[in-house]
């Protein structure tokens, strides 16, 4: 029933917490997201890290999204990323989300990186330092 529905719809269903939107739209993807990762021929293991990477992605960003109707590019494009950058630095794909958190934290610990990002924020570090 909601695999009949435009995508938009069964975003927007899927991001209110509907779990029958959330099944149509694996249901309708998912055979995308195997098409793109049998391109780059990762191993079985890796296939499936890069699957269940892509939909947590898509969880974590459904509400936010410019154009629900558009998904298909999206997770296409997120697919590719994540066969891309394993392949690219040559690492597991299950270990890329670890390591660009480490490397994240460690860059907004480096005070002169965060001050081009965030001056507010370095400000604040400096002011909780001195408090200290």
């Amino acid at each position: 029933m909601n695999n009949d529905l435009p995508v938009a719809a069964l975003v927007t269903r899927a991001a209110h917490g509907d779990s029958r939107a959330s099944d149509a739209l694996v249901e309708r993807f998912a055979p995308l997201i195997w098409s793109i990762c049998r391109r780059y021929q990762p191993s079985g293991a890796d296939a499936e890290d890069v699957g269940q990477a892509v939909w947590l992605r898509l969880v974590e960003h459904l509400g936010e999204l410019r154009d629900p109707a558009a998904l298909g590019g999206w997770l296409a494009t997120t697919t590719r990323r994540e066969c891309e950058i394993a392949a690219e630095l040559g690492i597991p794909i299950g270990s890329i989300g670890p390591r660009r958190r480490r490397c994240l934290e460690k860059l907004r610990r480096d005070l002169p990186v965060a001050a081009l990002v965030d001056p507010a924020a370095v400000e604040s570090h400096k002011h909780a330092a001195a408090q200290r």
